[in-house]
């Protein structure tokens, strides 16, 4: 669908939300191959029906070139020709609007393209069409994910007959959703959810986090990319942190979004311990991943229930540091120079992340109330993590990497593991340190983050 079409449907949205019946659609959509049986099972879970229809146009805008006009045959076979016509209005005025030279067609009541282009001039409505080929009827055992391939220049390498790019791209569901929405988490909410980020930076026994503020930024900014709407607190105490996360939990009001996301940006240990700024080795002003779960998990947080909630966590689990045992000589870099110089001494700070010089490359465990949940940390369990004092840490610069490139594509666990690879492959310090996140997956479905455009 190119760029008038969508304009059109945009300029329409209210109007037609307010007036299409989409019931009467359905059978007429499959017939003309605007959409397949499979692909409208999503849009007829909805309620109620305003809200079918906001996602019937929504996953519009991504179908092929050709179910622009078929739609609006829709429309006009289905009683909706009031429908019809004020979307080829608004397609006409934006036409007007960028110079574009208007496509007429004949109406429905054989007006001549004379009249239609001498009611252009006196200000009557004419019908403005593209010259689209007609969609072809999907075959019922053809493969969804297969015709939507076809349907995106981007992603389809045998397409030759557009240059143009979509400007928008495939929702995470629609891209590869098989047999039943059963399968995905819903994400369509606006905003898609809400996101916590809390970022230590100075500590009152501890080493102050350098960089730090780097990946709460980057954190931020990717997260309000995507969609969701962002908190940030910095610099609390472990009771400050705890407070704050319940109180998170407590106000937000869930039951208009569709997920949670929670940052964790501090120092830690093992034991899974993540400290305030007041933590230190003799006392217990911490938190650990038990208060996140009970916080957040389905008994103390039911609006939560049955939707997913994604912990990411950028804080060192121990003290041992990864020596390797698999070179990687295509792809890993060392590093042979470099203005850091806030490096701790070699073997770390039990508590804190490692300062190292950039090494990244130049070229169902589940319990009922604990489930729906999916935590990252930086590292495995026992071993510190690396972060630099200028451009922030690794997993963190990673995380924000891959997921701003591949969030309209995959699922957040199939990103994790891309995450996992590009810091196996490409992260190693200056005396041959390795380091490897580890994830913990507790989701039921795959969540694909669907970044709204």
């Amino acid at each position: 669908m190119d760029e008038v079409q969508r304009e059109a449907l945009r300029r329409s949205r209210v109007f037609l939300v307010t007036s299409l019946m989409p019931d009467t659609l359905w059978d007429h959509l499959v017939e003309k191959g605007v959409f397949t049986d499979m692909m409208l099972e999503y849009i007829k879970c909805k309620k109620p029906r305003s809200e079918q229809v906001r996602t019937l146009l929504s996953d519009l805008n991504r179908r092929h070139r050709g179910a622009y006009s078929a739609f609006l045959q829709c429309l006009e076979e289905t009683g909706h020709e009031h429908c019809a016509q004020h979307i080829r209005s608004h397609e006409m005025k934006y036409r007007v609007e960028k110079g574009l030279a208007p496509v007429m067609q004949e109406t429905s009541s054989n007006a001549s393209s004379e009249q239609l282009l001498s009611g252009m001039i006196v200000g009557q409505t004419a019908q403005v069409v593209t010259t689209s080929p007609p969609s072809q009827p999907v075959e019922a055992d053809e493969d969804v994910e297969m015709l939507l391939l076809q349907d995106n220049p981007q992603l389809s390498t045998s397409q030759s007959s557009s240059t143009e790019l979509p400007s928008i791209p495939l929702h995470g569901y629609s891209y590869h959703r098989r047999n039943t929405t059963d399968e995905v988490y819903n994400m369509d909410s606006s905003p898609r959810g809400h996101v916590f980020i809390i970022n230590n930076c100075k500590f009152d026994y501890l080493a102050e986090r350098k960089g730090t503020h780097i990946d709460a930024q980057n954190v931020k900014t990717l997260f309000e990319e995507l969609g969701f709407k962002v908190n940030i607190l910095h610099d609390l105490t472990a009771e400050a942190m705890r407070s704050k996360l319940r109180e998170f939990a407590k106000l937000c009001p869930w039951n208009q979004v569709d997920s949670c996301v929670v940052v964790i940006l501090t120092h830690g240990s093992d034991a899974q311990r993540m400290y305030g700024t007041d933590g230190n080795f003799d006392n217990y002003n911490f938190i650990t991943n038990r208060d996140l779960f009970d916080i957040y998990g389905s008994s103390n947080c039911p609006g939560l229930q049955g939707k997913p909630k994604f912990f990411l966590i950028q804080a060192c689990r121990g003290s041992e540091e990864d020596v390797g045992c698999v070179s990687f000589p295509s792809t890993r870099h060392s590093i042979q120079e470099t203005s850091e110089k806030d490096i701790t001494s070699e073997h770390g700070d039990a508590f804190g992340e490692i300062d190292r010089p950039d090494g990244r490359s130049l070229g169902l465990l589940s319990l009922p109330s604990f489930s729906d949940m999916i935590i990252a940390h930086s590292s495995v369990a026992g071993f510190v993590s690396y972060r630099n004092t200028e451009h922030g840490s690794y997993f963190i610069s990673s995380v924000v990497e891959v997921f701003r490139n591949f969030a309209d594509k995959c699922d957040i666990n199939d990103m994790l593991t891309k995450v996992n690879r590009k810091i196996a492959e490409n992260f190693q310090t200056e005396d041959g340190k390795k380091m490897m996140p580890a994830s913990t997956n507790q989701l039921l479905k795959k969540w694909f983050l669907n970044p709204q455009i």
